[in-house]
């Protein structure tokens, strides 16, 4: 079985291949980081499949998500599938911090291509004194 540095490698490769989607606005080239019945578990939401997945790309980026950092920090393989875990932040165009998730994926190969097949991200409290964690905290931001 391949080591975790592989495996590392493997993971870092489709989160990099995400962040510059995100960059580049592109609802398109984030959906097709994931295989075709793909499930995106997000607080309260399920996505299933690309159209789903389009969708709640397009619609974030319409709502001004521009930047994401996602490091990680676990990965390994399982058979024929890799698993990763990490930390993400999410920022606006002025560069502000509008969520911050802990998050586990598992990938599988499609056509020689690591991609997403399902991915849970949950967010993770924000600090009083931020937009969104004052909003989190019932503040009037």
């Amino acid at each position: 079985m391949p080591g975790d540095s592989e495996a590392l490698g493997v993971v870092e490769g489709v989160v990099r291949q995400w962040m510059d989607g995100i960059k580049q606005q592109d609802a398109t080239v984030m959906s097709q980081l994931f295989t075709e019945d793909a499930h995106f578990f997000l607080e309260g939401v399920e996505l299933k499949g690309k159209k789903a997945i389009h969708d709640f790309f397009q619609g974030g980026f319409d709502a001004g998500w521009a930047e994401n950092s996602a490091p990680v920090t676990e990965a390994g393989f399982a058979g024929d599938t890799a698993y990763g875990v990490g930390t993400s932040v999410n920022k606006d165009a002025q560069g502000e911090v509008t969520s911050e998730t802990n998050w586990m994926a598992v990938y599988k190969q499609v056509g020689g291509e690591w991609k997403h097949h399902s991915l849970v991200s949950v967010n993770k409290p924000m600090s009083e004194g931020t937009e969104s964690g004052d909003a989190m905290l019932g503040g009037n931001t």
